[in-house]
């Protein structure tokens, strides 16, 4: 279970706009990722890419798609686009310039902010380059921030940074990449790993939080500004 922490120590994430890297289909279309079958045998005549279609016709079990490229809507090619997901594992015969092996499919994810993962349902692509935008990782926590991406359990906030939490109470907090940070005490130097949050802010594991000679939890007073 994911918990939150108080509202009163909540700030908004930043967000920003981002463009869609997919093409803006006319009326009465839609989007498929799809690959030219012009004799609709199953098999690739190119890579696999976003188009505008219209209207699908079943063929042996497979779908096809008008191409639709016209703003207004009209679709100028017959059923000869294959949704990429249904081509068929091997080809028949020899590869030859109008007829392309299938490669391994590859999954990828649309990458919003830009951090180099992705958030939301994958698409599937068999062959030819991707869209900018989309990475083989996903799982962003969210993506409408490029300091996070993960889910991290057992942190305690640390606002400033110095490795003395603000509270005794561990959270499952989405978070960035753990960076080490040392601090020294009247022990010697110490080494641990604290998770970015925002600028400037951080959250630190239980484990990596500062503790006292007796081995509790060394606190202080939350920050001005906050988690």
């Amino acid at each position: 279970m994911v918990l939150t922490f108080m509202a009163s120590a909540v700030a908004a994430e930043p967000r920003r706009a981002v463009a869609s890297p997919l093409p803006t289909c006319g009326l009465g279309t839609h989007l498929e990722f799809v690959v030219l079958d012009a004799n609709r045998d199953g098999y690739p005549e190119s890579d696999a890419a976003w188009q505008c279609v219209g209207h699908s016709l079943s063929f042996y079990g497979r779908s096809y798609f008008t191409a639709c490229p016209d703003p207004l809507g009209f679709c100028v090619t017959g059923y000869v686009f294959l949704r990429a997901s249904e081509v068929l594992s091997a080809p028949a015969v020899t590869p030859t310039p109008h007829r392309r092996a299938v490669r391994e499919p590859r999954i990828f994810f649309l990458d919003a902010d830009g951090d180099g993962y992705g958030g939301g349902e994958p698409i599937i692509v068999y062959s030819g380059p991707i869209l900018s935008r989309w990475v083989l990782h996903g799982g962003d926590c969210n993506d409408a921030n490029p300091l996070v991406h993960d889910w991290q359990p057992s942190l305690l906030p640390d606002c400033n940074g110095n490795g003395i939490a603000e509270s005794d109470q561990p959270q499952t907090i989405c978070v960035g990449d753990g960076e080490p940070f040392t601090w020294t005490d009247s022990s010697g130097s110490h080494t641990a790993v604290r998770y970015r949050y925002v600028e400037g802010n951080f959250w630190i594991p239980a484990s990596s939080a500062r503790r006292k000679a007796d081995g509790a939890l060394l606190l202080e007073t939350p920050c001005s500004s906050p988690h």
